[in-house]
């Protein structure tokens, strides 16, 4: 059996293909204990054969590979070479995140559709998967966080925010609400403007996909039809697995 693991900026996910679902949830600062408190038993009742990554954060891959060495456990990080589903027909594909990747094969080994990929994490990304399961265009913006990071750390005079339900602007009396209604919209009307820009500047219209762990907060202001992944890299990762076996 493989165990599938996803590493984001802010949570590390693992997946179990036996059970085929989300076996742990560990957070961003995820260290050598936190598996060994998390994974030793799990070790123990279940033969792993391989580990395959997803890691966009280099700290957490050298500590996942030192641990399942350690186990004698073969462990594989995904990159763009790793799959044979996705012509990845960009100028520098060693550049393309191994979560982007593994987004791609996931919507590529579902149907042939030109298909606009909106991946909602610490960044907010949108790709474009032509019917014939090739890569060429993406956009990349700041995520809901990272856009409330910056307010926070480049303001001297407004503080840290927590993500909530915003209220209608007309509503906001605070500067909490002002800012977090302000974000959220903003971001729903960003990623909208900039599905319609692809739509237009290929002259088609596109299937769309929505996954990401803020997608929650975005949904519904988003003025477009789509099919919700919750876990899109996973999925991805798993049909890695599938065709290396």
């Amino acid at each position: 059996m493989n165990l599938l693991i996803d590493v984001g900026n802010t949570l590390t996910k693992i997946f179990d293909e036996s059970l085929n679902k989300v076996a742990f949830i560990l957070s961003k600062k995820i260290s050598k204990n936190d598996l060994s408190s998390s994974l030793e038993n799990y070790l123990k009742d279940n033969k792993i054969s391989e580990v395959l990554v997803s890691s966009v954060v280099p700290s957490v891959s050298q500590i996942l590979k030192d641990y399942f060495n350690e186990k004698s456990i073969k462990v594989c990080f995904v990159d763009h070479s790793s799959q044979d589903l996705v012509n990845i027909n960009i100028e520098n594909p060693e550049e393309l995140g191994s979560d982007l990747v593994c987004d791609l094969v996931a919507s590529a080994s579902l149907e042939n559709k030109d298909t606009l990929i909106i991946d909602l994490g610490t960044a907010s990304k949108v790709l474009y998967l032509n019917k014939n399961n090739q890569f060429s265009y993406c956009a990349i913006i700041p995520g809901l966080e990272s856009s409330l990071s910056v307010l926070s750390n480049s303001t001297a005079l407004l503080d840290r925010y927590s993500l909530t339900k915003p209220k209608k602007l007309t509503e906001c009396k605070h500067t909490n609400d002002v800012v977090i209604a302000s974000v959220i919209y903003s971001h729903g009307d960003a990623i909208n403007g900039l599905v319609r820009r692809f739509e237009n500047e290929l002259g088609i219209k596109c299937k769309k996909i929505l996954t990401g762990g803020y997608a929650n907060f975005i949904k519904q202001y988003l003025d477009f039809e789509y099919e919700e992944i919750e876990y899109l890299t996973l999925n991805g990762l798993s049909v890695i697995s599938k065709r290396r076996k």
